[in-house]
């Protein structure tokens, strides 16, 4: 299956004002790596969502395809995995019940060998059946991850995926992504972070447009 995803002067702008960042004109597919830059406030979170299909362009388009067909308004979210620090998680679930939930949101069927495997690259078997209130920040963001992954998606959108983790925390991430790679995915940071940039094979800076 391959994945592709294009952006046509693609801009932003909140409350009538110009546009965050000057139009975006991009092309990337399965197997890219690709990392979206720049500096505080220029729009890189918004066009991750934006790409996500979460958030209407002001001008342009982005669309999807897959195997060079349009895809479906109704497929993007079984065809993608996003995962960010503002997502929330719900205290009183475990975590397993959150990959759960994830799935019968999702429209797929829960593969608990894939759960698994992915809550022993993270190093969170023991906790899996723990309550999220009982969680540090960093353990939560890798439940989030593994939200993003469960279902083997062909497209992964992560935002700011190392915020909250530590050293250990940050090389399980890049090690897993390293495997995931092999499915070829197309994969998409929105970061500033420089380990984020190194593992990525483009990037996109954003301008921003702001006096």
């Amino acid at each position: 299956m391959s994945v592709r995803i294009t952006l046509q002067s693609v801009t932003k702008s909140f409350h009538n004002r110009k546009s965050i960042f000057a139009p975006v004109q991009a092309e990337y597919r399965s197997g890219e790596v690709i990392a979206i830059t720049g500096s505080n406030g220029t729009g890189k979170s918004t066009l991750l969502k934006i790409i996500a299909k979460t958030l209407q362009p002001t001008n342009g388009t982005c669309m999807w395809f897959e195997n060079d067909s349009t895809v479906n308004e109704g497929t993007y979210h079984s065809l993608m995995g996003f995962s960010a620090p503002y997502l929330n998680l719900y205290d009183e679930f475990t975590a397993d019940e959150h990959c759960k939930l994830n799935c019968s949101l999702l429209g797929i069927p829960f593969q608990e060998s894939r759960a698994d495997e992915l809550f022993s690259m993270f190093g969170l078997t023991k906790r899996k059946d723990d309550a999220i209130k009982t969680f540090s920040s960093g353990m939560k963001q890798r439940v989030k991850l593994i939200l993003a992954l469960q279902h083997n998606p062909q497209v992964l959108l992560l935002d700011e995926p190392t915020t909250n983790m530590d050293t250990k925390g940050i090389d399980t991430l890049y090690a897993v992504l390293e495997q995931e790679k092999k499915r070829t995915p197309l994969i998409i940071f929105a970061t500033n972070e420089q380990s984020d940039i190194d593992f990525s094979t483009s990037q996109l800076a954003l301008q921003s447009t702001s006096i």
